[in-house]
């Protein structure tokens, strides 16, 4: 199905292989998914968007589950500086994002 979803207020979504949100920064998603698998066998996003301190970057991140590969890259827009570059087996690329090791005692 193809169309457009408002997801969030000010937010919108093409709903579709890949697409396009608009919202505190813009970014193009792009997932393919073979029939009967659980995750997309190839993702990347790439746009604009605000770090923690509020300063914008652009971010581009490729997850490709065929080739075993995962790149990340995060320069700030204004100075060019490269923030954060990653480039690793997606085998190698763990306790990340929901991956995290968590504290038990604090409940998390």
């Amino acid at each position: 199905m193809i169309g457009y979803a408002m997801t969030k207020p000010k937010t919108y979504s093409y709903l579709g292989s890949g697409g396009i949100k608009f919202g505190g920064g813009a970014r193009a998603e792009n997932k393919r998914r073979p029939p009967g698998r659980k995750k997309p066998s190839y993702e990347s996003v790439s746009g604009f968007e605000r770090s923690n301190s509020g300063v914008l970057v652009e971010k581009r991140r490729i997850i490709d589950r065929e080739k075993n590969r995962y790149f990340e890259k995060v320069v700030e827009h204004k100075s060019r500086k490269v923030l954060r570059r990653i480039e690793e087996p997606l085998t190698n690329h763990t306790g990340r994002g929901s991956a995290k090791a968590r504290d038990k005692k604090k409940g998390r």
